[in-house]
């Protein structure tokens, strides 16, 4: 389902606004499972589907764990996608025009078990916000577009925003890595009520700032040059990504230096 509008008002030319609502159900949705996931959910959930994936030996220790892409009962996914767009005038200084683009993510809840109950707490509950091995739960993205032209010339300034995370912590205290954890002593109840140790790590918001220059040739051709991460902002760390360092979608360390040739025929 979707539903969304766009004004254009006459009283400030250039200036537009778009919203879109949008909601998403996938019944019987093919999903990757973390591990830590299936173990919870068969240690404190008792769920028999998730006991089948991992076996132990005698000495309690894990001897294999199958995480593959699967089945579950499905997925609900809710949110808003945001556009505020602004071409000033030229003047004497050249264009400048300005695009900002938000995704607000408000709910996104499974039904892991096929009960037909989705959000259960057993099962997350709402889990925007909630990071998990190669899955972001962003509740906001957004990027600031700003653009200036004169002539042949012209420049770039983008802004990347990734809003926080909080990611489950709790295995690592067990096996006396609490060091990892923002958050080692936290305490949540269960559903029978009882209290019981949650750890949590938290993933700060980060935002990129990009930059370009280019020169549109009189040949039909445009070079550009540009560097991405300006301000070398290094990604949060994760403790559930590879090596406990950072998750794919952020930008990798370091700036990003290129330099693009763009001919038309």
């Amino acid at each position: 389902k979707t539903l969304g509008f766009v004004y254009n008002p006459s009283w400030l030319p250039g200036f537009d606004v778009s919203l879109d609502w949008w909601k998403i159900d996938l019944d019987s949705a093919i999903t990757t499972i973390g591990g830590q996931t299936i173990l919870d959910s068969c240690v404190i959930d008792n769920l028999t589907a998730f006991c089948n994936q991992y076996s132990r030996n005698p000495g309690g220790n894990l001897n294999s764990l199958l995480a593959t892409t699967t089945n579950i009962g499905g997925t609900k996914v809710e949110g808003y996608d945001m556009t505020v767009g602004y071409k000033l005038p030229e003047n004497a200084w050249g264009k400048f025009s300005f695009t900002w683009d938000t995704t607000y993510l408000a709910n996104y809840s499974q039904d892991l078990d096929g009960d037909g109950v989705f959000g259960e707490v057993s099962e997350g509950g709402n889990l925007v916000g909630e990071y998990t091995q190669g899955s972001n739960q962003w509740r906001i993205r957004s990027n600031l577009a700003t653009r200036w032209e004169m002539g042949n010339w012209g420049a770039t300034w983008n802004v990347r925003y990734y809003s926080q995370q909080q990611e489950a912590c709790q295995s690592f205290v067990d096996y006396g890595y609490s060091f990892l954890c923002s958050n080692p002593d936290r305490i949540v109840n269960d559903q029978a009520g009882d209290p019981i140790a949650s750890a949590e790590n938290h993933i700060g918001g980060t935002t990129y700032n990009d930059a370009s220059i280019y020169f549109s040739a009189p040949w039909n051709a445009k070079v550009t040059l540009g560097v991405n991460n300006v301000f070398d902002r290094d990604p949060p760390r994760s403790v559930q990504a590879f090596a406990n360092s950072f998750d794919p979608q952020y930008e990798v360390p370091g700036r990003f230096l290129y330099m693009r040739y763009t001919q038309k025929f």
